[in-house]
């Protein structure tokens, strides 16, 4: 059977599109803040040093999310943690559009990615669970509909330009649109590992969430920061424009992976992937050419989240549930402690070093995708 007629049988059509729709949201909500710096810093007086805490709030509150689900995802089941994760999207995105002080916006960022945090454990094991072996193409094209979510919103906020409240409103009403197709899906029921059943050894487990971890910082790195290192250089409203090229990039590697990751080990891609990304990073060292290389850097990245997250699935089996949300808020923390070391690291020496950072988490995830691959025989299947 094709990939194509298997991701959009009928009996599973419902569940793509909710998958669509949530990545899309996901998309959106994790790329307004970076092109938005300039427009938080001068309305609440803050310097490139503090502002890039708004991206470590939001990423904290779904680091949050992403803990909780452990076991909320047993209590609640599919369906509820969707429209919870909806709802608290939209209570943030409000928020953020009225917030009279700096420390509310923070609160405002942190409510947001609680709310999209849990959406991204629920939408991802929810995909694997209805789509099983064809997880890995499912999970990419839902990640490349989320490049259509990061593509919007840069371009959102350089086309409402200075006015930051109009995106934020646009994230609450597809927010809106989440919980609505949420509350009319059919859920598999979550599921508990047998009693008896192994245990999964501990470095895996970690090989697997730090891989996220190096991805998600490198990832969220460029999509906030690109604009901050290509201002100087570009102009504002161009710069924030050339963050929608890298998320351009992604959504086309991410098609691209569709086909591919029905043939290609997932370890294998996930490894080459990263190190892809690294020779776009060492290109955008150089600002002129940093728009390509950040490209770059994108096409590579593309597939990673994706597969990396459908070998963790099919590796651990009905295990996956209980252990997954657990790599996730480990790849949540990526962004949530390298933005201030970026910010810092640009105010000490110059937005020119943005990309050298990025380029250092990059060659980490590499390694360790390495590693994990090369030592699979030892623990795969357990």
């Amino acid at each position: 059977m094709s990939t194509r007629s298997v991701l959009f049988k009928r009996e599973t059509r419902r569940a793509l599109f909710l998958g669509f729709a949530t990545f899309i949201l996901i998309g959106v909500s994790n790329t307004l803040y970076g092109p938005a710096f300039v427009q938080f810093s001068e309305r609440y007086g803050v310097g490139i040093d503090s502002v890039g805490l708004l991206v470590s709030a939001q990423f904290g509150g779904a680091l949050v999310a992403m803990l909780v689900s452990i076991f909320s995802l047993k209590r609640l089941g599919y369906r509820r943690q969707f429209v919870i994760g909806g709802l608290l999207t939209i209570v943030g995105a409000l928020l953020v559009t009225q917030a009279p002080s700096w420390r509310l916006a923070l609160t405002a960022a942190a409510i947001g990615g609680f709310g999209t945090g849990g959406l991204v454990v629920s939408v991802n094991l929810f995909a694997a669970r209805v789509f099983q072996a064809a997880a890995s193409p499912a999970l990419n094209l839902m990640n490349a509909v989320f490049g259509l979510g990061a593509i919007s919103g840069p371009l959102l906020v350089a086309m409402t330009f200075p006015r930051l409240e109009v995106p934020f409103l646009i994230l609450a009403a597809l927010a809106a649109g989440v919980v609505v197709m949420a509350a009319g899906v059919d859920a598999p029921e979550v599921r508990s590992p047998a009693r008896g059943a192994a245990r999964v050894p501990i470095a895996p487990l970690l090989g697997f969430a730090f891989v996220m971890f190096f991805y998600v910082a490198t990832e969220v790195g460029i999509s906030s920061w690109e604009t901050e290192h290509l201002s100087e250089h570009f102009g504002t409203v161009r710069a924030a424009t050339f963050t929608s090229l890298f998320w351009i990039a992604i959504t086309v590697g991410r098609l691209l992976a569709v086909p591919l990751s029905s043939r290609v080990h997932p370890g294998k891609l996930v490894a080459f992937s990263m190190g892809f990304s690294i020779v776009g990073l060492l290109i955008a060292q150089v600002t002129s050419l940093a728009p390509i290389g950040y490209a770059l850097a994108g096409l590579g990245l593309a597939p990673v989240f994706a597969t990396n997250t459908a070998w963790f699935t099919q590796s651990l089996g009905e295990r996956a549930e209980r252990y997954a949300p657990l790599a996730f808020a480990i790849g949540n923390l990526g962004p949530v402690s390298t933005s201030p070391l970026i910010g810092l690291t640009a105010w000490t020496y110059g937005t020119g070093a943005i990309p050298t950072v990025l380029a250092v988490t990059a060659v980490c995830g590499t390694v360790l995708a390495v590693v994990l691959f090369v030592t699979r025989g030892r623990w795969a299947g357990v």
